[in-house]
């Protein structure tokens, strides 16, 4: 069975999965607004591609959660579909008429822009 390890640090992640005998290989995200100083690495994503065989997509939190201004934000142009709640690993959008986003629980990790069907995930 695969590590929960959705949000852990990305050298923590690495060191636990290498002590289980795990081959992973790391994918590094945009850091949200084009910043270069992405902090701290957080594990985004975590694909198990087979037999402790996977992949982790990390993504730079600077900061910590909930800062005043968030790397997206979703504008009136959502259809309040779902697709973004259901793909956030972070569970971080909320839903209503039209869905927001939850600084509270939002790693800024891309995964609402990448998947909304109707483009209406921006970057700030």
């Amino acid at each position: 069975m695969a590590p929960d390890i959705l949000g852990l640090e990305l050298q923590h992640a690495l060191q636990r999965l290498a002590a289980e005998g795990w081959e992973v290989t790391v994918v590094i995200t945009r850091a949200p607004g084009g910043r270069t100083d992405v902090g701290t690495l957080r594990v985004a994503r975590w694909l198990v591609l087979g037999e402790r065989r996977g992949i982790i997509t990390a993504v730079g939190q600077q900061g910590g959660k909930g800062g005043a201004v968030l790397a997206y934000r979703i504008t009136d142009d959502c259809q309040a579909c779902g697709t973004c709640a259901e793909s956030c690993p972070n569970q971080a959008i909320v839903e209503g008429a039209r869905y927001h986003i939850d600084p509270e629980r939002c790693e800024e990790c891309g995964t609402c822009f990448d998947v909304c069907p109707a483009g209406a995930v921006v970057r700030e």
